[in-house]
Formats: structure tokens, sequence, C-alpha cells
């Protein structure tokens, strides 16, 4: 039975799937009408058919349909938009290009400020039998209740950090965790190894819009006036994953994109420090780590009023060392394989594949 860590979120879908085999889906997805809708130069996982509809998906979806026919990740019941399934489909496409028919053991995640009310309907989309096509391949795969777990992401930050780590008593403490995405911001804690609601965000969190998608917004002016580049909010995104932006022209410009971002994130985060010094009553007696590759941008910020804060680990542009943008899948692998036990099968068997 294969397994897959996924964690569909507003700006990037994130996977893990057999020995650490990591990798990221844009979260971009729009229904094409035409029904020779598929175009060619698009990979095959990226055009997905269910029944007799038609998607495009990830950068095949952001480069061919206008914003207005793509679902919209940032509204506040994504969470329960079943077209995160069709970004589950391209995932599995993408890791099974041949086709695949089995049984697939599956965890997944939900920011912290929806997990208590939406944690069960999020689960309800993913178990049972899902059946969909490529243009070159069919799949059919089943998923158990028992073969699904939903978790807080921070409890995939905990997992990965605890894997990382080098303080073992990590797991009788207070850890308070900031994970910036692309679409909001997370603030949680965890006590003694149990996730601390009471210190954690809620649905009227200041992080739930507190986006890198609003700083690369706030930047987007002193870009224009600075290097007369008028970039659009999706390079910036893109760019801030690289750390700058490189300019051709008769004058050869790299753009540090931290040194730029510095002026501005105050604008974006204030009210998530806010809300960080009064759930966390100034955050002493706590760990304080900030998560993932926006976590760079952020990391001086928070320091300013928490002094012991520290980035879980920091984003490295060499492929032999971890991306932090997958610590929260990666501490879903670490729970589900624990969860799943000796049932988990590597990727790489691929025993149910088709040809």
């Amino acid at each position: 039975m294969s397994f897959l860590a996924l964690d569909v979120g507003s700006g990037l879908t994130k996977y893990l799937a057999g020995k650490d085999q990591c990798g990221v889906i844009e979260s971009a997805v729009g229904a094409v009408s035409d029904e020779n809708a598929f175009i060619m130069g698009v990979p095959d996982h990226l055009q997905i058919q269910v029944g007799n509809k038609n998607y495009l998906t990830g950068i095949g979806a952001l480069n061919n349909l206008d914003e207005s026919k793509r679902v919209v990740t940032t509204k506040a019941l994504w969470c329960e938009d079943r077209n995160q399934l069709i970004l589950f489909y391209s995932v599995v496409a993408k890791l099974f290009p041949n086709g695949f028919d089995g049984e697939m053991q599956l965890v997944v995640g939900l920011p912290v400020s929806k997990f208590t009310k939406h944690h069960k309907v999020h689960k309800a989309m993913f178990v049972g039998k899902h059946s969909f096509k490529t243009p070159h391949a069919q799949y059919t795969l089943s998923i158990g209740d028992s073969q699904c777990a939903v978790l807080p992401q921070v409890v995939g930050l905990h997992f990965t950090n605890m894997a990382i780590s080098r303080d073992k008593k990590i797991d009788d403490s207070h850890v308070g965790y900031i994970d910036p995405g692309t679409h909001s911001c997370g603030v949680a804690c965890i006590t003694d190894g149990t996730y601390n609601s009471l210190r954690s965000a809620n649905e009227k969190s200041k992080g739930a819009d507190a986006g890198l998608h609003k700083l690369a917004m706030c930047i987007k002016d002193e870009l224009k006036t600075a290097y007369d580049y008028d970039a659009e909010q999706t390079e910036i995104l893109k760019a801030f994953r690289k750390g700058y932006i490189q300019l051709h022209g008769e004058k050869q410009t790299k753009i540090n994109l931290k040194d730029v971002t510095e002026r501005h994130v105050h604008r974006v985060y204030s009210g998530v420090i806010e809300e960080m010094m009064e759930k966390w009553k100034g955050g002493k007696t706590m760990t304080v780590n900030v998560s993932s590759g926006g976590g760079e941008y952020l990391i001086d910020y928070v320091k300013k009023f928490f002094p012991h804060a520290t980035l879980m680990r920091k984003s490295s542009k060499t492929s032999s060392t971890p991306d932090p943008i997958y610590d929260v899948v990666k501490g879903y692998a670490i729970f589900g394989k624990a969860k799943f036990k000796d049932n988990v099968t590597p990727l790489t068997t691929k025993k149910s594949e088709t040809a």
C-alpha cells in the first residue's frame, strides 16, 4: 500500500511520498469548458479529467487560464473546497505517470485556525474511491477511513522539529511556532507534546490574512521606483523562494529581496506580533520557532519582540539540503509512518502501478 503526505496550501501544494521524495505544485486549478481542452506542452499530471470535466492545475492553470477562471484558493472555506481533490489527483499523477490502481494511505492537514471546525469535512473529502484520468493514463484509488489522518499543520512542524532539534527536552516544554505561508501566518503552541489551543490561533486570528502575498504587494512600488521593475505578484512570490530577482538589460541587477522586505514586513505582520505577545505572555517561558522558507523574511522582525526566536532551519538553494517549505509534510510523514507502521511501502516499489 502506497503512502502520501500532502499539504494543500493556498499558494503551494507540497507532498512527500516514499523515502523523502518531496515535491511541490502551485495551488492553482480551474475547469476548462472545451471538450478537447488538454493543451500540448502542459505536463500530463497538470491536466486532469474527472468524469466529463477537464481541469488544468499548477503552472498549467496559471499560464493558460485567466484569473477569473481559476478557483480562489484564498477564500475562508478553501479547506472544504473539493477542488483540493484535483490538486491531490495532480500529485498522484505526477508520482505515478503510467497510472495507478490500488489503495493509498494519506496524511493531510489544516491551519490551526481551521482544524477544530473543519477537520471532519476535510477528511471526508479524501476518504473513499477516486477515479480520474490524464491524457495518457487512468487512475483508480481508494482511501479507507482508518487509512487517512488529518493533523493541524503545527503538529507536522513539531514532529519535524523533534527530528532535527538538538534539544532533547523539546517534548517537555512550551514550543511556539510561527508559520508564514503564502496567504496566512499560523501561530501555535505545543505544550509538553500536546497542542495548546489557548496559546494558538483561532478562526479570528490576525494571521488569517497576513501572508507573503501581502508582503509581495507591499514591495511592488519600491521595485518600480528603485529598479523600474513592474512586477506581478506571482513573480514576486516565486522570487521569494529563491531570495532574489535577477534583472537583465543594459545593466545586470540582482535584487536581494530580504533587503527590500525588511522595510515593509511590519506593515503585514504587526498584528500577528500583537497576537503572539498576548497569547504567549511575552514568550519568555517558550522556545520560539519561525518556520518555512518565508520565515527568512520574518525572523529579524520577530526577534525584535522575541529575541530568542530562531529559524527552524535556513533555506538552502542546494538540492542536497532539505528545503524548509517541506517541514510540514515531513512531519506528516513521520506521524503517518508511525500510525500505519509496517503497512507503508516505499513509492519506488509501485506494486499497484498499471502499464
